[in-house]
């Protein structure tokens, strides 16, 4: 049985793969998911975290200059 570490790190793979194809159709990927209720469960939180992060990416241009005390207390 694998644990949680090689779920969390399989799954991580296997967002990026359906990020890099712009599918999740994959016969592959549908074992895996169906192997182990830990393995789907895995993936969607990785998929959520990564639209999220993408989302964030597009709030701010790539060339715009990071503010290092945004997140300072009493910063407004």
């Amino acid at each position: 049985m694998a644990d949680a570490a090689d779920i969390e790190a399989q799954a991580a793979l296997w967002v990026a793969r359906c990020d890099a194809r712009g599918t999740q159709d994959d016969a592959q990927l549908t074992a895996w998911l169906l192997a182990d209720p830990r393995h789907r469960a895995a993936f969607l939180r990785l998929a959520e975290a990564w639209t999220r992060t993408e989302r964030l990416a597009r709030l701010r241009p790539a060339s715009a200059p990071i503010d290092a005390d945004l997140l300072a207390p009493g910063h407004a």
